[in-house]
């Protein structure tokens, strides 16, 4: 809905009710239970269904009175007016309407449309993803240099590599229930937050106990930012957009491991180390 017509909005509003945190799309196939819903033949069951429960009169067709019953309670259930992405009659047009009512043929191609559709939250996530992992991966080619300048074993050094993955394995179930009652974005933001202080402080770090409490708390701010990132692509995954939703972050960590090793080396040699 244009700024020009929507009602100014007065009090506190639930962030979750604006379009550019959860897309219409997002938001009308969840409301309708029909993100999770991949097969078919499945697919094509589930949205006969939900059309038979928007036609009010049962007269095969859906008329504009009944969308608005539709956003009001299901699409936008606990959100004021002011926030709606479009009003009834946006929606009937976006449903592929060529009158006054969208037919069932009609309603079915558009609602197929949309859960094909590539979630736009899917790229910022990735970036997100490209950037947890070149810290990891920069850090890679400094650390045997490092680990000669503090005079640390091989042994040590070995435990030090599996310290990291072990603190990460060891903080995956409490970083999804964190998930599940804080909020992904939180999660992602500030873990990403505490890895990069745990790189900052291993620039510092003299001694091998020092590294060894870098390493912990960089495991543990990677745990919760993965946790975090992975839990948000679950959430706006379809069932028939699920690969497509999981490939960028995919494609990107591995540039990353491509990229900052090379970018590691190149810090190294004209800046030093640590």
């Amino acid at each position: 809905r244009s700024s020009s017509t929507a009602p100014a909005c007065t009090g506190t509003v639930d962030p979750a009710c604006w379009d550019h945190v959860v897309p219409f799309e997002a938001r009308f196939l969840d409301s309708l239970e029909l993100s999770r819903v991949s097969e078919p033949s499945e697919f094509e069951g589930a949205v006969a269904r939900v059309f038979d429960q928007i036609d009010l009169d049962g007269d095969g067709t859906i008329d504009r009175c009944e969308l608005e019953v539709l956003m009001r309670e299901r699409v936008y259930s606990s959100c004021p007016p002011c926030v709606w992405a479009m009003d009834p009659d946006g929606l009937l047009e976006k449903l592929g309407a060529t009158g006054p009512r969208v037919t069932r043929a009609e309603f079915h191609a558009a609602v197929e449309r949309m859960a094909d559709t590539l979630d736009r939250r899917v790229w910022p996530i990735a970036t997100s993803q490209f950037f947890s992992t070149l810290m990891f991966a920069v850090n890679q080619p400094l650390m045997p240099l490092l680990v000669k300048e503090l005079g640390i074993s091989m042994a040590q050094f070995g435990g030090m590599v599996a310290l990291m993955p072990l603190v990460r394995v060891a903080l995956a179930v409490p970083a999804t229930y964190v998930a599940n009652r804080f909020g992904r974005k939180p999660l992602t933001v500030e873990g990403q937050l505490v890895a990069a202080a745990g790189f900052g402080m291993s620039a510092l770090a003299a001694t091998p106990a020092q590294l060894v409490m870098c390493r912990m708390v960089i495991g543990s701010g990677t745990s919760f930012a993965g946790v975090g990132q992975q839990n948000m692509l679950a959430d706006i995954a379809t069932g028939r957009t699920r690969s497509r939703v999981f490939a960028p972050g995919a494609v990107r960590s591995n540039a990353a491991f491509a990229v900052g090793p090379a970018v590691g080396g190149w810090l190294a040699a004209y800046c030093g180390v640590q």
